[in-house]
């Protein structure tokens, strides 16, 4: 990895300030940056109110938005040979919508690790921590809350940052 380029990974709850710390590390060193979103529009009103709240908060002529709530691997591929840095929020969403299309994520997973050790350019991963609460009582929400974990951990053996949030208050875990 280059000495200018960083994979930081910001792990947290729900609405624990993950997306906002997330943009607010890129922001603070870049003028343009890549922002891509795993969410779907295809959802119902109350997710749509968050991509809205979400887009609401960021200045469009600082990122560039890209919607991929399947392919995170092949626009992390394209988009890490750009200039610019990279926000990819979020990978439990992109998880979801992978089993939610009856996808291995087994590949996926490994694929996407590849896009982002080759990344040229500094990304920065957000993730839920799912592994704190209680176990799932259905299949494929042991499943999910599995293959996250699994997601979370490579992720972070590969970055140089983890920051965990907790209530709005980032704790450095690794970096």
């Amino acid at each position: 990895m280059d000495a200018g380029k960083k994979i930081r990974l910001v792990l947290g709850g729900a609405r624990s300030g993950k997306s906002a710390y997330a943009e607010g590390l890129i922001v603070n060193g870049s003028m343009h940056a890549v922002y891509i979103a795993t969410a779907s529009k295809n959802e119902d009103a109350e997710m749509l109110e968050r991509i809205e709240a979400h887009q609401a908060r960021r200045d469009s002529k600082r990122w560039q938005l890209v919607e991929e709530p399947l392919e995170l691997p092949d626009a992390l591929t394209r988009l890490g040979k750009g200039a610019h840095p990279i926000l990819i929020d979020c990978l439990p969403l992109w998880l979801s919508n992978l089993l939610k299309e009856e996808r291995d994520p087994h590949p996926a997973i490994e694929q996407f690790l590849e896009a982002l050790k080759a990344s040229a350019v500094s990304v920065v991963c957000v993730s839920g921590e799912v592994g704190l609460g209680m176990t799932p009582l259905n299949p494929v929400g042991r499943a999910f809350r599995d293959h996250l974990g699994m997601l979370n951990q490579k992720t972070a053996a590969i970055a140089n940052d983890v920051t965990f949030m907790l209530s709005g208050i980032p704790m450095k875990v690794k970096g």
